[in-house]
């Protein structure tokens, strides 16, 4: 996704406006670039966000499809490149920072929450049994599961503590 990144940024002039496709012996790559942005790891999210204002499409050829690269490709780029820049955050709260605040509250005192906090940190077990009943249910979507603020997120919706369930 790097690679993909730096060429559209450097061929911007040719690419911008006009549908391209990139063809790559990556098959992830076609699979996670056809996926939202927000199903991404962090990494690529960033990627992802610096070209979403291209019309591309990934298109995976198997590497030995691919004929190999010209003698002009292989040659050391002398001129400086910016680096990409890989902690983009956007933040959109749907409430007030009270209710933020007191969503957060709730969350760290909730006893269920606190520990599905310390597993998001510290990695999921390899199997489910040994979670407990209660962090169980959260198995199926642990991958999506993250923590901003102090409040956990599952995908961009919020996991709401107890108290809140009937609130909201």
């Amino acid at each position: 996704m790097l690679a993909v990144t730096f060429g559209v940024k450097r061929f911007h002039t040719f690419l911008f406006n006009r549908p391209f496709t990139v063809i790559s012996d990556h098959k992830p790559l076609e699979v996670i670039c056809n996926k939202p942005i927000n199903a991404a790891p962090p990494r690529l999210q960033a990627m992802m966000l610096a070209i979403q204002g291209y019309d591309y499409t990934v298109k995976y050829v198997a590497g030995t499809e691919i004929g190999l690269a010209d003698a002009l490709s292989r040659l050391p780029n002398t001129s400086d490149t910016a680096d990409v820049p890989l902690d983009i955050r956007v933040e959109f709260f749907k409430f007030t920072e009270d209710k933020v605040a007191d969503i957060k509250t709730a969350t760290q005192a909730d006893p269920v929450l606190c520990i599905l906090k310390e597993i998001i940190h510290n990695g999921w077990p390899e199997t489910q049994r040994e979670l407990s009943t209660d962090i169980r249910s959260h198995w199926s979507y642990r991958d999506e599961l993250s923590i901003e603020n102090g409040i956990i997120l599952k995908g961009e919706e919020y996991t709401y503590p107890h108290p809140y369930v009937t609130a909201y």
